[in-house]
């Protein structure tokens, strides 16, 4: 196969950051068409990063028959819709992560992906990014020994809140990577899950109660405990992970990246991963090119979502001190809440490694 033709779904900022990639530093792949609902923000994109056909929504894009591939860069709780139409479509298909929200519509999407006999990866950047890997690769030679306590911190830069954010976002938008990343440094499946959050920020603000600060607890199979750091509320954007084992400590250092570095065309969390968001690409297009399998599978992507709805349903359901009200409140805004083992059923189509686990919530004080 020669070049893949790519369309990109979805123009806003993460959208804008494959685009360039995509145009500018990825052999192979072409940049061919763009989709938003928002045409300004189609039209523009397009113009600026060199794709001829521009379309007012996703289903207009997967009609067209010239193109091989998509990536799918629209809010995260429509990727599962974005998923199986492309599917449907016969489009291979990058998605930016999560894989979506909602557990039973990323199933049928990776049933109907199956079906399709299409690719699908998940944007997963981190594991891409030549620190996290080396640290991988340490793990795996022993350099350390048997893991005993994985740490990472993923802190955001403090920025001016507009409006209260979705229910879990910071679980599915910020510690979703992390959740992933302990899967792929270490190599094994989480078997409970606690978490503790606070609106610290939110309500300074006055606008919500959603956590903006959260420490995830995770004990994995074989005893290796991780802990999660997440903060909306840092000076710099702070990224650090620690694997320590019985004969020493594998180290992701920092490399600081405050708000100020930021610029018109890469926000600030794409200035630290740049080089990683360029090689997932690359990685993409090689699968579709060479007919293998991705490096991050739908699988993955189902996994790490597993893993985030049981964070922030430990941090829902057990925060200490919560009322009746507030509880059923941020229940309600979890779609087909159910509970926690039906939910977390593995699909069909793609067996989760931990099928027939029993998945625990570490149990907290409730009023």
């Amino acid at each position: 196969m020669g070049g893949v033709r790519i369309g990109l779904i979805g123009a806003g900022v993460m959208g804008r950051i494959h685009a360039r990639c995509l145009s500018r530093h990825v052999a192979n792949g072409e940049l061919c068409a763009v989709a938003d609902l928002d045409s300004e923000k189609a039209n523009g994109c397009a113009e600026e990063f060199g794709a001829d056909a521009v379309y007012g929504d996703h289903l207009a894009l997967l009609a067209d028959a010239s193109l091989d591939a998509v990536l799918a860069c629209t809010p995260g709780n429509t990727h599962a819709s974005v998923i199986e139409a492309a599917a449907r479509a016969g489009k291979h298909i990058f998605c930016e992560k999560p894989i979506d929200w909602d557990l039973m519509a990323a199933d049928r999407a990776l049933g109907v992906v199956e079906r399709a006999g299409v690719k699908l990866q998940i944007g997963f950047n981190r594991r891409f990014d030549p620190a996290f890997r080396a640290a991988r690769q340490a793990i795996k030679r022993g350099d350390i020994g048997r893991p005993q306590i994985v740490h990472l911190i993923s802190r955001d830069p403090a920025l001016p809140y507009t409006g209260p954010k979705a229910p879990g976002d910071l679980y599915f938008d910020s510690a979703m990577h992390d959740l992933d990343m302990v899967r792929f440094m270490i190599g094994a499946e989480a078997e409970s899950v606690m978490s503790y959050g606070s609106a610290m920020a939110a309500r300074e603000h006055g606008v919500g109660e959603d956590p903006d600060t959260a420490m995830t607890l995770l004990r994995l199979k074989g005893g290796t405990i991780a802990s999660i750091d997440n903060s909306r509320r840092s000076v710099v954007y702070d990224q650090r992970a620690e694997v320590f084992g019985p004969q020493g400590t594998v180290c992701v250092p920092n490399q600081p990246i405050d708000k100020g570095s930021a610029d018109g065309e890469l926000p600030f969390f794409a200035h630290r991963y740049l080089d990683a968001y360029i090689a997932e690409l690359n990685a993409f297009v090689e699968s579709v090119r060479k007919d293998s399998e991705p490096l991050v599978t739908g699988n993955d992507g189902r996994a790490a979502l597993v893993l985030a709805i049981a964070a922030f349903r430990s941090y829902v359901e057990g925060r200490p001190g919560a009322g009746q009200r507030d509880r059923l409140a941020h229940r309600a805004a979890i779609r087909r809440p159910g509970s926690l083992l039906r939910a977390l059923r593995p699909s069909r189509a793609v067996p989760y490694e931990a099928r027939g686990r029993r998945f625990r919530l570490a149990r907290r004080v409730s009023s």
